[in-house]
């Protein structure tokens, strides 16, 4: 481990990594204590909300202050400030926990702080919406909306059948605890498309690392609220000691993404708008919720039988799921287009540019024939570019260059960007031979 540094005014510098390592030290120690099971029913449940308070406190101080180093992008920065927003509304929560347990000696199934902890879910959703993305229009976030509407009906209708509707049928809960286990799990789906939506459209940002160790924290802290979610409602209650591990998990790893966004930011570099169209793949999790909520019907249709209503739960299935392979097909069809519609712009904007000048451009296929030879070629080499097109490019370079002509290709397509420069002599049409320079761009990841 590197040694810690001291910096200009005396300041010391730990080690990147050190926020991170004292937390995992932090959790171990309190999972001992937890597994130890000193002190009385009382004295636990308070210790087991004031042990995660340094922990929000930490998510809160390490995101503010990377929230506010200039070099990040500007997106960036807002998703830490709201992500900063919800550690303080999720140490508020705790707060108040501690508060009916000092105060009252309480230890509710529900009260006011989990107007804080859902809250916190709000957002999350927001920053991470926040993260520069490779497109973001008026469109996507539309579509995110429906999408997200689709989830909460979905998911809220299976929580309702496997989760509500037992608990009124029985009667041993009340109607606060049956909402709230009804709203832990929407919040839960609502971030999980959020992280969904935000990986199928490929975060640009630089910070990799820190962006991935913040996505492993949020999933990690799904589990554990759906975990949480699962034990309130079986035994009324907050308590689980083994929920608190993966709690713990959590914050490790967003105490982590903090710590790199803060020690280790990646500088912002403005990027080029991109004008030809991007195809933005497909969350699955809208389907996924729609197919749920029709096994749940068709499970329940058909046992017993109930004419009619069986008969139409079928009938509904199979125009659905028609519906949704014709929409998948259209979506396809429009893909096929839109890649044609922009290889064509393409094309015309090249053969504009090349149309007119001096230098002779030729595009090569990787096998060394030539696609397409620009009009100088009659000027500069002596040939009509009809006569070049179709033929391998060695066909008219001396066999002396061959094999450096050969190694310099093959140098162009193993590196994206600009090869060269090289000489090489061309053969005219009367025999003599052109001594010209040349640069080669590789293109090869250019479907177009």
């Amino acid at each position: 481990m590197q040694n810690a540094t001291v910096m200009a005014g005396g300041h010391i510098r730990f080690p990147l990594g050190t926020i991170t390592l004292l937390t995992a030290i932090y959790a171990a120690g309190y999972l001992a204590w937890e597994r130890s099971a000193w002190g009385s029913v009382e004295i636990r449940d308070l210790i087991g909300n004031l042990a995660f308070m340094p922990l929000n406190l930490a998510v809160l101080t390490l995101n503010a202050l990377a929230s506010r180093l200039s070099v990040l992008d500007p997106g960036v920065r807002r998703a830490l400030r709201l992500l900063a927003a919800g550690a303080a509304a999720v140490f508020t929560g705790n707060a108040i926990s501690v508060l009916y347990l000092v105060a009252w000696q309480q230890n509710p199934p529900v009260s006011w702080a989990d107007l804080f902890y859902l809250s916190d879910s709000l957002l999350l959703v927001a920053a991470l919406l926040c993260f520069p993305l490779a497109r973001r229009t008026r469109l996507e976030f539309r579509k995110f909306g429906l999408d997200a509407a689709m989830v909460l009906a979905g998911g809220g209708t299976a929580i309702w059948f496997f989760s509500v509707r037992p608990l009124v049928a029985s009667g041993e809960s009340n109607l606060v605890v049956t909402l709230l286990a009804f709203a832990y799990p929407l919040a839960s789906m609502v971030v999980l498309l959020g992280i969904t939506t935000v990986l199928l459209r490929r975060p640009t940002d630089g910070n990799r690392l820190a962006f991935g160790l913040l996505v492993g924290g949020v999933l990690t802290s799904i589990i554990a609220d759906l975990t949480f979610n699962w034990v309130l409602v079986e035994t009324g209650g907050r308590s689980a000691s083994w929920i608190d591990a993966v709690y713990l998990l959590c914050y490790v790893m967003l105490i982590a993404s903090g710590e790199w966004y803060w020690r280790r930011p990646v500088p912002h570099v403005a990027r080029p708008t991109l004008r030809r169209p991007r195809i933005q793949p497909l969350s699955p999790l809208p389907y996924l919720a729609v197919a749920s909520t029709y096994v749940l019907l068709l499970s329940t249709a058909l046992q017993p039988w109930i004419d009619p209503v069986s008969g139409l739960a079928i009938g509904a299935l199979l125009v659905t799921a028609l519906l949704v392979a014709r929409q998948l097909l259209a979506v396809r069809e429009n893909v096929r287009l839109l890649t044609e519609t922009a290889a064509r712009q393409n094309e015309r904007r090249f053969r504009s540019l090349v149309q007119h000048s001096s230098d002779v451009i030729v595009v090569i296929r990787p096998s060394g024939e030539m696609r397409f030879v620009s009009p100088s070629a009659t000027r500069v080499l002596g040939y009509d570019p009809a006569e070049l097109v179709g033929r391998p490019i060695s066909a008219v370079l001396h066999q002396d260059d061959a094999e450096r002509s050969a190694t310099f290709f093959a140098e162009a397509m193993r590196a994206p960007g600009v090869t060269g420069p090289t000489e090489l002599r061309f053969r005219q049409p009367d025999g003599s031979w052109l001594h010209a320079e040349i640069l080669a761009t590789n293109l090869l990841g250019d479907s177009t």
